[in-house]
């Protein structure tokens, strides 16, 4: 697979101009979630590994560890680390973690 950091075409945001594969794995990443699953989970497309860091922003409690290699813009076309969704998530990350008594989606309260 080719990075194209730099290439010409404009990348696609998931969000707003997902495929038929994306939506039907978004649902499945929401599910388990919601359920508390605790199943191992491919994230092999760009547009996977996006989403999945997303809903680590969105349920984390205190911090997230990232460890990757490189960080890509873009990635054969898809918005990556350059998608706005996930840009936010992390921005906004220090002022929405959850209180330490609330439970986070799926799980039972504490």
């Amino acid at each position: 697979m080719a990075r194209d950091d730099d290439a010409q075409a404009p990348a696609r945001s998931i969000f707003s101009d997902p495929t038929e594969e994306e939506k039907l794995y978004f649902e499945m990443i929401d599910r388990a979630v919601d359920a508390g699953d605790r199943r191992v989970i491919s994230n092999g497309r760009p547009a996977h590994a996006v989403y999945i860091l997303c809903k680590f922003l969105e349920i984390a409690r205190s911090r997230i560890v990232i460890c990757t290699g490189r960080l890509s813009r873009t990635f054969n076309g898809v918005m990556a680390y350059e998608e706005p969704g996930l840009i936010s998530r992390a921005v906004n990350f220090p002022s929405t973690r959850w209180n330490a008594g609330r439970a986070y989606p799926g799980q039972a309260g504490r």
